[in-house]
């Protein structure tokens, strides 16, 4: 009688969840203006446990609210005036890369018969539609651009809070019990302590933290004096997750920045600006090698394993490609077949081999072209925020199974596409570096030829 009453407890919570939630996307649907879907997508990302709530046939929360913006969007776009771009033939080519990838994939899901059962298949194919090839159709994105970055700094402020008190107590006080509820604790491994927030493993959330580390210092480097606490949140935040891959990525997005400016403008390097931010980089590192915040994890026997893990899988990938003939096994095949193969000792911990591997050298070629055509595109337009957020999301997902296990992430993925394609506000107006308003002046010029 007892279980029976629970049971339909259960069910009457459930279905009041459901009607909650669908109430929440009809209002976004009809209410919500369109300009701030994308930032909602961005917090319902953040925020709710994608690890205990999951999908429905590939739609997580995130890419359902993309959906819903692409829809309203296109239908209003023959009143919209969209805006001319030095970099539209750019867009055409990730445009194009995105379709491709998601082309090849539906080719392979309908005439391919799968290697093993993976009903993963077609869910990965509708996320993958859904949060990125579509979102790419919207032209004028500028607007939206900027809602999602003004709603990044504080959801990364915010975010780094809790996560720095997570990491202090050793414990997820907020989500853990979530996940635990549902069956699906959160990661726990090795000697150190990491945080993972709501994202239910630290390498998830490191993603989050350097993809928003990434933007706060293209912001910070073009002149916004109000990036500067976000960017110490992001920092603190990325620290808590104890990631290697992580700050490998935060690294490779604040180097693209400098670079691009120190190419651009090669004076650049005498300027206050670029000084402080490699000394801010020197500091950083040394106060982290200081404190020993990495020392503690890489020492342990999880980190040793993680590392030799990632280079054990070469010889599988490869195999598992030629058998293919490299034309791929299926979308989300990728982890199945590398379970399968090496006797359940490996999943594919690299998102570009994952890629390889389900969707071949069409899918990989396809996925590389989008990212390179809209750093291209972002770069022509003089915006270093979402060069550098894409420069950070894509070096994150190379250290794990990403692109095809976390299906969640392709709404990241959208978000960040749709702040490569609009203006991320990366010419500062009223900043407060008064003196140094020429050199940035210079820098967009520059930029832009």
């Amino acid at each position: 009688m007892l279980l029976v009453r629970g049971a339909h407890r259960i069910g009457v919570l459930g279905s009041a969840a459901a009607l909650v939630v669908l109430s929440l996307f009809v209002l976004m649907a009809t209410k919500v203006p369109a300009r701030f879907l994308p930032a909602v997508a961005l917090v319902l990302y953040v925020l709710v446990p994608q690890q205990a709530v999951g999908y429905l046939y590939g739609v997580s929360a995130g890419t359902g609210v993309l959906a819903i913006w692409v829809v309203r969007r296109l239908f209003r776009a023959s009143s919209d005036v969209t805006r001319a771009s030095s970099g539209s033939v750019w867009l055409f080519a990730a445009r194009a890369g995105a379709v491709s990838v998601s082309v090849w994939a539906a080719v392979l899901f309908v005439a391919a018969p799968p290697a093993v059962p993976n009903p993963l298949a077609r869910d990965w194919l509708v996320s993958f539609t859904l949060s990125i090839v579509i979102v790419l159709l919207v032209r004028d994105v500028h607007d939206e651009a900027r809602a999602v970055m003004a709603v990044l700094r504080w959801l990364t402020i915010l975010l780094a809070v809790a996560m720095l008190i997570e990491f202090v107590a050793s414990a997820n006080l907020l989500y853990e019990p979530l996940y635990s509820a549902v069956g699906r604790p959160s990661f726990v491994a090795g000697s150190a302590y990491r945080a993972h927030g709501s994202f239910g493993h630290p390498l998830y959330a490191a993603t989050f933290f350097a993809t928003s580390l990434g933007g706060a210092f293209a912001q910070w480097f073009s002149g916004h004096a109000n990036s500067r606490l976000w960017l110490v949140a992001a920092l603190v935040g990325l620290l808590t997750t104890l990631s290697r891959g992580g700050l490998a990525a935060a690294v490779a997005a604040v180097a693209v920045v400098l670079a691009v400016g120190a190419t651009a403008i090669p004076y650049v390097t005498r300027s206050a600006k670029y000084v402080r931010a490699v000394a801010l980089g020197v500091g950083a590192a040394a106060a982290m090698l200081g404190a020993g915040v990495l020392q503690g994890r890489i020492g342990t026997e999880e980190a040793t394993t993680s590392t030799q893990v990632r280079s054990d899988i070469v010889p599988y990938v490869l195999k598992l490609a030629v058998d293919s003939d490299y034309l791929g096994w299926g979308p989300a095949a990728a982890d199945k077949l590398m379970i399968s193969l090496s006797g359940g000792a490996y999943p594919l911990e690299n998102s570009y081999l994952q890629v390889l591997v389900s969707l071949g050298l069409p899918g990989l070629a396809g996925l590389v072209l989008l990212f390179v055509s809209l750093a291209v595109h972002a770069r022509k337009v003089r915006n270093l925020t979402g060069l550098a957020m894409l420069c950070a999301f894509s070096v994150a997902i190379a250290g794990y199974n990403a692109i095809e296990t976390l299906l969640p992430l392709h709404a990241l993925l959208g978000v960040i596409s749709i702040v490569c394609i609009g203006s991320a506000g990366d010419d500062p107006k009223g900043s407060a570096d008064k003196a140094e308003a020429p050199v940035q002046g210079r820098v967009s010029e520059h930029l832009n030829q």
